[in-house]
């Protein structure tokens, strides 16, 4: 479903050997205390491949400021996987540069 945007928006080279990065909650009472990094680190350490994507509310959250420090970059904005639903932004990780940056 994101291919075809990915594509037109120039970065179809992200697909090529991609972990789909789906889920990752803390509970908001335990937000603020690095919980949220280190699973996400744990979780992209223990993958193979090269990139990784996700996709994350537009909006400013605790989430999104989480992904752009770790150094994911917004490929498509104002992405909706059905019509009328939330409007989101796909994410890009370079893994490989990432582990390099730590």
């Amino acid at each position: 479903m994101i291919r075809p945007n990915l594509e037109a928006e120039g970065h179809a080279e992200w697909l090529t050997d991609a972990f789909e990065f789906v889920e990752l909650a803390v509970d908001p009472d335990a937000q603020g205390i690095g919980i949220g990094r280190r699973l996400h680190d744990d979780l992209l350490d223990s993958v193979s491949q090269t990139t990784a994507l996700l996709s994350t509310g537009q909006q400013e959250s605790p989430a999104s400021r989480l992904y752009r420090s770790s150094g994911w970059i917004p490929l498509v904005s104002d992405f909706q996987y059905q019509s009328g639903g939330e409007r989101t932004v796909i994410m890009g990780l370079d893994l490989p540069a990432w582990r390099e940056s730590r």
